[in-house]
């Protein structure tokens, strides 16, 4: 268990890049804060999870990821916020979501097994 836990700093080094850059972009884009947390919290999932629905293969997964697509499409109709955007705004914000989702790329667990064994090395 020591090797697998001393692996997790690594594995989430990832993510927390990929959200810092997020962050970043959105500050560079001078973004509200309410915009932000809306992309960040709302917006982002959606599509996140529709990718992962639409990628996969196991069944199971598939059936998890399109069950958190749906939970996070229901997040996006019921938020208030969504409401407040014009069309084209949201067009916009949607494939800015993309082209960010698109970005993050998680490890395969094929891979991670295999880093994880050469580190060890």
């Amino acid at each position: 268990m020591r090797k697998f836990r001393n692996q997790f700093q690594d594995l989430a080094m990832n993510i927390k890049f990929w959200w810092l850059w997020v962050a970043e972009i959105l500050t560079d884009l001078a973004i509200d804060d309410v915009t932000q947390h809306w992309l960040t919290h709302t917006l982002l999932p959606v599509i996140y999870w529709h990718q992962q629905w639409q990628k996969t293969k196991n069944p199971k997964q598939r059936e998890k990821y399109k069950q958190a697509w749906q939970r996070a499409v229901h997040a996006l109709q019921t938020d208030a916020f969504s409401a407040t955007l014009s069309e084209s705004e949201l067009e916009r914000w949607l494939a800015w979501a993309e082209w960010m989702t698109r970005k993050f790329h998680r490890s395969s667990s094929a891979v991670e097994g295999r880093n994880g064994f050469l580190s060890q090395m």
